[in-house]
């Protein structure tokens, strides 16, 4: 692969990082910390996508640690 599709790669995995870690850590962790038994019982789909992003966010962290060590 070329230098160019893999700095494209790492950028726009870098920025899906961004968005699902700060969905998961602002949103979801800030409710659950605040109101942990409410939370998980009335909003058991904010859970559920929370823990999606942070899955999203530690997949897209192995392709940007790959595309930059290529």
């Amino acid at each position: 692969m070329s230098s160019r599709k893999l700095a494209i790669i790492a950028g726009s995995s870098y920025l899906i990082i961004f968005f699902a870690a700060i969905f998961a850590n602002f949103f979801v962790l800030e409710a659950i910390l605040k109101n942990p038994l409410e939370t998980v019982t009335e909003n058991h789909l904010t859970v559920r996508f929370g823990i999606l992003a942070f899955l999203i966010t530690v997949v897209f962290d192995v392709i940007v640690a790959w595309a930059l060590y290529e």
